[in-house]
């Protein structure tokens, strides 16, 4: 009596369905990242999670599939969530890195770093450029390119100013009473 029962297939014809985009799965990782912040809005009190000044960016994320699987590194993450709490502008808070006297890697030029990491990826070395194609060999511009320097960390270094207790407490990032027990 059961072999005369039609199947599935004699019934409704050939079982082959189409395969969908995995980025527009309910399973993939942007339709968790969107379930994850509908339940934030729905189970959580909107005042003990601030997500917004945490991550300001993420309910802007476009969830396709390039997002969805493009790896991002972390550190990329952390510095531009970081970036945006320091200024609203990059511009001021490169200025403001590229004054700075604490810590001791500071002063910090994101310009020079750029250009060192290009030279860098190209096999090139920065004096060796400048001695090559400069009309004129400013050997000092040379030395601090050797030595992966910028200007502003040149100029730190060799201040000429004397030593002041406001410049030591400048350099080791204290002010005023918190100096040597004041």
């Amino acid at each position: 009596m059961q072999t005369n029962l039609p199947n599935y297939a004699d019934l409704f014809g050939s079982i082959d369905f189409k395969e969908g985009d995995a980025a527009r799965s309910v399973y993939s990782p942007a339709a968790y990242l969107s379930d994850l912040l509908q339940m934030l809005d729905d189970e959580f009190d909107p005042n003990s999670i601030d997500l917004d000044t945490r991550r300001g960016d993420i309910k802007s994320i476009e969830l396709d599939a390039e997002n969805t699987n493009t790896l991002i590194p972390y550190l990329d993450i952390v510095n531009e969530v970081l970036e945006g709490r320091v200024s609203a502008t990059q511009e001021e808070t490169y200025a403001a890195l590229e004054k700075a006297a604490y810590p001791f890697n500071m002063p910090f030029s994101l310009d020079n770093e750029k250009l060192k990491n290009h030279l860098h990826h190209l096999g090139i070395k920065a004096h060796e450029l400048r001695r090559l194609f400069a009309t004129t060999t400013d050997y000092s511009t040379v030395a601090r390119e050797y030595l992966g320097l910028s200007a502003a960390e040149v100029t730190a270094l060799l201040e000429t100013d004397t030593v002041t207790e406001a410049s030591v407490q400048q350099a080791y990032g204290y002010t005023g009473s918190d100096f040597m027990g004041d």
